[in-house]
């Protein structure tokens, strides 16, 4: 199944928008009628299918680096001024890496459906540490996104680098 975003009207002619799960296309437009609601416009956001999460695939770590140019990339947009809808939207449509591009769609869809950036983290404890999410959800209750994303990739580049001289202090001795 994947996440449809639509914009429909009722019997008096509002506008609403919204999100559903179906198997197409066709099956928002069905379901939108059982509804009583005239389908406008539908567009598939992508999500996540059933398939992609088969194993917890999704819920697998992400590397450091790509996690680091996310948090970097989505800290700038917001610091812009974009909303975080627009930014997460921008950042797994530049992402390269393929879990974390899944990821950040279906965190996106979760944006949509009016959860927080923070809730939708939650459901990938092993891809965000839990640092990260409890740093964004207090970012965003304190209302300092963007800082606290500046100051989490500051930290994970710390923890790089650190990483890094430990790899280096283990193979010293391999190497002689």
């Amino acid at each position: 199944m994947e996440l449809y975003q639509y914009i429909a009207l009722d019997k008096e002619g509002k506008k609403s928008k919204g999100t559903l799960k179906a198997d197409s296309e066709k099956g928002v437009r069905s379901h939108l009628r059982t509804l009583q609601l005239v389908p406008l416009e539908i567009k598939s956001l992508g999500g996540v299918s059933v398939e992609d999460n088969k194993d917890g695939y999704l819920n697998k770590k992400v590397p450091l680096s790509e996690l680091m140019a996310f948090t970097i990339e989505l800290s700038s947009l917001l610091n812009a001024g974009q909303e975080i809808e627009e930014s997460v939207r921008s950042c797994a449509k530049t992402c390269e890496h393929k879990r974390l591009k899944k990821i950040l769609s279906a965190i996106h869809a979760k944006i949509l459906e009016g959860y927080s950036f923070g809730h939708g983290l939650q459901a990938y404890p092993k891809a965000f540490p839990h640092v990260y999410i409890s740093s964004v959800q207090a970012g965003e209750e304190a209302g300092f996104l963007g800082d606290v994303l500046e100051h989490l990739s500051v930290y994970l580049e710390g923890q790089k680098k650190i990483r890094q001289k430990v790899l280096q202090a283990l193979l010293y001795p391999l190497v002689l």
